[in-house]
């Protein structure tokens, strides 16, 4: 079933992005296709790519009044300028950040971006929406540092296991489980607690229960605890609820597979 959906899935993004590339054909003129993002808004849609001319690179927004802006010159906003560095990595993130989404991404793009965001662990989240966007499109299309490293001939750290198979959003992943397209987190942060004169006074540990779909990881349940006990008992609730209903969807989708075939073997 998570194998359907997910041919599914990339042939959707194969198409969207033929449909994407006919349009940019009639508009620009590139010799090579960098990434596609684009963005609904009301009932438009809003494109933003990087194309390569010659030995320069672009942005390119269709629907802009200045459609094509040098990497060079890509400014990010402000609220983002005190912390990120400059570039088109961090535009990348942060128009993924602000709903974009990501449909087509060059080997070369994922190197630098790859590069970039592990540069930046200490600041990185300040856009973690548009961080997990990303890591969810590498983690779809089978982007992974064993594929970058051999494309680079350099060593790449693996930040999809420093964002998701450790950590979720700042908190550690003491235990978690994937039960269909839906992965369930029992994480842990260790806090400093100050009093009025800005002294430490206290340490502790708050723990999270999250449940996020995997495919667009938006969160389906996040709640917090003071201690492990309640933290475990929620983490075990969740467990058993959304194994229950993985159940009875996989049962359904198997026999209706069952049922199909059994109806081809009988004509």
């Amino acid at each position: 079933m998570l194998l359907k959906e997910k041919s599914m899935e990339l042939f959707e993004l194969n198409q969207k992005n033929d449909s994407i590339l006919e349009m940019l054909s009639e508009d620009a003129m590139f010799t090579d296709l960098l990434f596609i993002m684009s963005k609904k808004k009301g009932n438009q849609e809003k494109y933003i790519a990087g194309i390569e001319i010659g030995a320069e690179r672009f942005v390119y927004r269709p629907e802009e009044r200045k459609k094509v802006i040098a990497f060079k010159d890509i400014q990010i906003k402000k609220k983002y300028c005190c912390l990120l560095e400059p570039g088109i990595e961090a535009f990348i993130i942060s128009k993924l950040n602000e709903g974009y989404n990501l449909y087509y991404m060059n080997i070369d793009m994922h190197s630098c971006l790859w590069n970039y965001i592990d540069h930046s662990l200490d600041v990185i989240g300040t856009v973690s929406k548009g961080l997990y966007v990303y890591l969810h499109f590498c983690k779809k299309t089978g982007i992974n540092s064993q594929l970058l490293a051999y494309h680079t001939g350099l060593p790449v750290n693996d930040i999809l296991y420093v964002f998701i198979d450790n950590q979720f959003e700042d908190f550690n992943i003491l235990i978690s489980e994937d039960i269909g397209d839906k992965k369930l987190i029992l994480g842990i942060r260790h806090i400093v607690i100050f009093n009025k004169q800005g002294h430490e006074e206290a340490e502790d540990l708050i723990y999270r229960v999250t449940v996020f779909n995997k495919y667009d990881y938006s969160i389906e349940y996040n709640d917090y605890h003071g201690n492990i006990d309640n933290a475990y008992a929620d983490y075990k609730n969740h467990f058993f609820g959304l194994s229950y209903s993985y159940y009875i969807e996989k049962e359904k989708a198997d026999n209706e597979t069952i049922q199909a075939f059994q109806n081809i073997i009988e004509e």
